[in-house]
């Protein structure tokens, strides 16, 4: 039975389709393939789904681009402290206890990679106007 139709039965017969969420380890593998699809998203975005490369694109529209993956990475994080505080705060409810380093290594370490090209290309936008 394919994942969907799983996940419309539990549906249909009133099941929390949250509950397996519930180990940490499964919580916490979950957060990190978001991660990875949002690394890997991003990079699509960047480079036009590998089609173009970086510095052959239009530099106001690639800066704008790099703010908006660095947005979405803030935006996320956010939204993950937001619902580990709820969690915290409502009884009976077990808090996160992975790694965020974990979680979020891999696209902090993106957008540290963005935060070096982005002046560059602030620069080439400066100095060279295109």
């Amino acid at each position: 039975m394919p994942a969907v139709d799983k996940l419309n039965l539990c549906r249909r017969k009133g099941v929390s389709v949250m509950r397996p969420l519930a180990s940490s380890t499964v919580a916490a593998c979950s957060c990190w393939q978001v991660t990875n699809q949002m690394v890997k998203a991003c990079k699509g975005y960047l480079t036009e789904e590998g089609w173009a490369r970086v510095w052959d694109q239009d530099r106001v529209m690639i800066i704008g681009r790099i703010h908006d993956c660095l947005n979405l990475n803030r935006a996320y994080q956010d939204a993950f402290q937001r619902t580990k505080k709820r969690m915290e705060e409502t009884p009976g409810e077990k808090p996160f206890d992975f790694s965020q380093l974990y979680i979020f290594g891999k696209f902090e370490a993106f957008c540290r990679r963005l935060e070096k090209v982005r002046p560059l290309l602030e620069l080439c936008c400066r100095s060279f106007r295109r």
